[in-house]
């Protein structure tokens, strides 16, 4: 019941995020809400749930205004063993019948999108947009439309080489039955600063036969 209360509240109140060292404690287990998102149109909403020392959410659910459960994470099975959630990054989608959000750590972070079709909830899996390129983080921008999705691409984040970084843009669009991933638009440009800096100048006049 107090679970009840507390979805309802916020989701009236429009409220989006939530501090984890003010907020009550909600649920038969008294774990710490880190963060609320409600939809646009303020009936479903998604909540992150910490880890045992609340340093990273570990799993998320998504509810509707009577308190069911209508996703968790837990039910899905490449979160089941072991998940870190971004609370930083979540987008629903303008009609709130689709959502966006990261999962992982420090040597990458993939967006993940859940869209709901007739059979609930159900994952929509974004194809590999880095190409040969490792270690991406990719995250959620903005919705475009219902099913069009911007995603920001960079990296690498673990591994390093000295100067080497890569960025770009990409749109997907997202429909739900059946669950599918088109990838609309997919630029990625890569950058070597080390290299540029120590290329010697006369080589790079020589790269230039117009001397410029």
């Amino acid at each position: 019941m107090k679970r009840l209360l507390l979805a309802c509240v916020i989701l009236g109140s429009g409220l989006a995020d939530a501090n984890p060292e003010t907020d009550p404690k909600s649920g038969p287990v008294e774990q710490k809400v880190i963060k609320w998102v409600a939809s646009p149109d303020r009936n479903l909403l998604l909540t992150f749930v910490p880890d045992e020392e609340n340093s990273y959410a570990k799993a998320f659910t998504i509810e509707d205004q009577t308190g069911k459960i209508l996703l968790s994470s837990r039910d899905v099975p490449s979160f089941r063993d072991h998940a870190i959630f971004q609370t930083g990054y979540v987008v629903w989608s303008l009609d709130s019948h689709s959502i966006a959000l990261v999962e992982g750590g420090s040597h990458f972070y993939l967006t993940h999108v859940f869209t709901r079709s007739t059979e609930g909830f159900v994952e929509v899996v974004i194809p590999p947009l880095t190409g040969m390129e490792d270690n991406p983080g990719v995250v959620p921008i903005k919705w475009l439309d219902n099913s069009k999705l911007t995603l920001e691409i960079s990296g690498p984040h673990a591994g390093k080489f000295h100067g080497f970084w890569y960025e770009g843009m990409a749109t997907v669009r997202i429909t739900a039955n059946p669950p599918k991933c088109k990838v609309l638009s997919n630029k990625i440009s890569s950058h070597n600063d080390a290299r540029e800096e120590d290329e010697p100048k006369s080589a790079k006049k020589a790269s230039h036969p117009d001397g410029k």
